[in-house]
């Protein structure tokens, strides 16, 4: 496990920049995880359309509408896989909603399901896509944002039923969701 307190102007792999702690690395316990804390005394920063967060800040992650892509690294286009491929899965807090986003590596339509299999749980399956880096598949823990997004976590997934990638979002309680694309991106809207 990964915890984050008290340093300020840290960037988030979540989309989202504020005060938070430097991160001390503990052995994980069942499975690797980011918990973000913000620092009590942390003012609430939002996302908006204009990405204004992001100029006072600077993120090196991935942000819809601001920097869609990475120009090296094993992030960086290349050659389409035959199958989709999740680039990202990505958090912002904004006024009215936590959105979670997940950028695919292409334009073309995607089949994906989202559906609500418990009051808590808000679940996009994507058949036949891929999770290729480790780190993608890591839990974002988002509990201490607010809102009503406890976690996020991308894995894949390979059943008689089932087998592509998988996004669970855990949520504090039961609260109403939309969900849409643009571009690359497939945005679910969780209401605040």
């Amino acid at each position: 496990m990964v915890r984050m307190h008290d340093i300020v102007g840290w960037s988030l792999a979540l989309g989202l920049m504020f005060s938070c702690a430097q991160a001390a690395a503990e052995p994980p316990s069942g499975g690797d995880q980011l918990v973000v804390q913000p620092a009590a005394d942390a003012p609430e920063e939002l996302v908006d359309d204009d990405g204004t967060l992001y100029k006072k800040r600077p993120y090196g992650g991935i942000i819809p509408k601001v920097r869609d892509h990475f120009d090296a690294g094993p992030k960086s286009a290349g050659e389409k896989a035959p199958q989709p491929i999740i680039n990202w899965i990505g958090y912002q807090q904004r006024a009215e909603v936590s959105s979670v986003f997940v950028q695919f590596d292409r334009l073309a339509a995607i089949p994906y399901r989202v559906y609500r299999p418990s009051d808590d749980r808000i679940v996009v399956d994507i058949p036949g896509a891929t999770l290729p880096l480790r780190n993608d598949r890591r839990e974002l823990e988002t509990s201490g944002f607010p809102g009503q997004v406890l976690r996020i976590h991308g894995r894949m997934v390979k059943s008689a039923a089932f087998s592509g990638a998988r996004v669970t979002i855990r949520l504090k309680k039961a609260v109403p969701y939309n969900y849409y694309e643009q571009g690359e991106y497939l945005f679910i809207d969780i209401e605040r």
